[in-house]
């Protein structure tokens, strides 16, 4: 089942929302449009698994066509959902289609599902994903809505967060079985499933219990009912459950000790300090360092120095903060800080100032779109799963932050940058 909202007040129709889940059973939903209202539309339809398959070979192949070229925006080809060819460009959080599941996906905060399901996250690219004004209300429809978030958790049955999207994802529920509940009962714990009977024989479940004084029980069992009864001998403070179909792991769930537990067996060390960390490369070299203004240079050098622990994603913010930092200093020695501030004295965001930079500094027009990749990596670092590597930061963030901060050059301050 395809659902999915489009966003028609821009030059081409974007996607805003996307959300594929695989049924239990094959089911024939026509294409319809549940809301329409200020440009925003959202629909829903059915379709074959072929159809799915070749959406995501569309997604992996905007990736390569991108690295082929190096820039955004390219000339990207066009996917067909619904009656709207929509562009794709993005990133799925691996090289891969990779579905995460168990409990991480079953206690995912926007879609709060009672069964286990595992979810393939796509991020979309700022220059391909509807940019919806911050004001956006959808309470002139009817049905009425305060905003678009909550729009999608009426029809889609999702929260896409504070911010209103986008988001773009694949879930699949697991419908065959699934672990309901369990509870300790004195020194035995009891697991209750949902499952057809008889169970598929493939089917096991996996248990380890810790508990004091290092005692700990584990077992693997074929599961023949929907209720387990373990005779551990002590009374758990910790416990993972995991349900098997064979060698795919189809549910887990995992219970920690508490406060009291964990003092009574000691804490762990998240790290072994004993072992050297290796030395990798600093992104700035300290000349260029040198040149920059004190704010920008601290937060080169703090990247510098997730860089140094591999820390990729924490690097992404911090660049996308000197970004926007370099924005905002330039602007102020141009003297047009006040610009920078819309009538509620709020500050406007980063793509509006960066414009008013551009209308100061006509150079930087033509790094517009890199500008904005360094913005969409700092964004999806803060507010997705998506993973970010190495070479997203030494390859496409750092050499476009880089010829901006030389194109900018700005005076160095002696002080604290004002």
């Amino acid at each position: 089942m395809w659902e999915w909202a489009i966003w028609g007040r821009d030059n081409l129709p974007k996607v805003h929302f996307l959300k594929i889940t695989f049924l239990a059973k094959s089911k024939r939903i026509r294409q319809t449009r549940l809301f329409n209202f200020s440009g925003l539309s959202l629909f829903r339809a059915s379709s074959s698994i072929k159809r799915v398959t070749a959406f995501l070979d569309y997604c992996l192949s905007t990736r390569r066509e991108f690295e082929k070229v190096n820039k955004v925006p390219f000339d990207e080809a066009r996917f067909l959902i619904g009656e709207h060819e929509v562009q794709l460009f993005g990133n799925f959080p691996s090289d891969r289609v990779t579905f995460y599941g168990s409990a991480e996906a079953k206690n995912l905060w926007l879609l709060k599902s009672d069964k286990p399901c595992f979810v393939a996250e796509y991020a979309l690219h700022g220059s391909v994903s509807a940019q919806l004004p911050r004001d956006f209300s959808l309470h002139g429809a009817d049905p009425p809505f305060a905003n678009v978030r909550e729009a999608c958790k009426h029809y889609f049955a999702t929260d896409i967060g504070e911010q209103g999207g986008p988001w773009v994802g694949i879930v699949l529920p697991v419908h065959l079985a699934y672990i309901d509940s369990f509870k300790n009962v004195g020194k035995k714990v009891i697991v209750e499933l949902q499952t057809a009977l008889p169970p598929p024989r493939s089917l096991f479940l996996s248990v380890v219990c810790h508990g004091q004084a290092d005692s700990s029980f584990r077992r693997r069992v074929r599961v023949t009912e929907r209720r387990l009864t373990f005779q551990v001998g002590f009374r758990p403070s910790s416990l993972d459950l995991a349900l098997y179909l064979g060698d795919w792991k189809i549910d887990f769930v995992k219970k920690l000790p508490t406060r009291r537990d964990a003092f009574a067996q000691g804490t762990f060390p998240l790290s072994s300090p004993g072992i050297p960390t290796p030395q990798q490369a600093p992104l700035f070299d300290p000349a260029f360092l040198d040149q920059q203004p004190n704010d920008v240079r601290l937060c080169l050098e703090l990247a510098d120095k997730c860089a140094a622990q591999r820390l990729w994603i924490p690097a992404s913010l911090i660049l996308r903060k000197a970004l926007d930092m370099a924005v905002n200093l330039k602007m102020k020695q141009l003297g047009r800080g006040n610009e920078l501030y819309d009538e509620q004295k709020n500050e406007k965001s980063l793509p509006a100032r960066l414009q008013l930079l551009a209308d100061c500094l006509p150079v930087i027009r033509r790094e517009m779109s890199d500008l904005l990749t360094i913005k969409w990596f700092g964004d999806k670092g803060a507010h997705s799963k998506m993973e970010i590597y190495e070479k997203d930061i030494r390859s496409i963030v750092e050499p476009c932050l880089r010829a901006f901060l030389t194109d900018l050059e700005m005076k160095r301050s002696r002080g604290r940058a004002s």
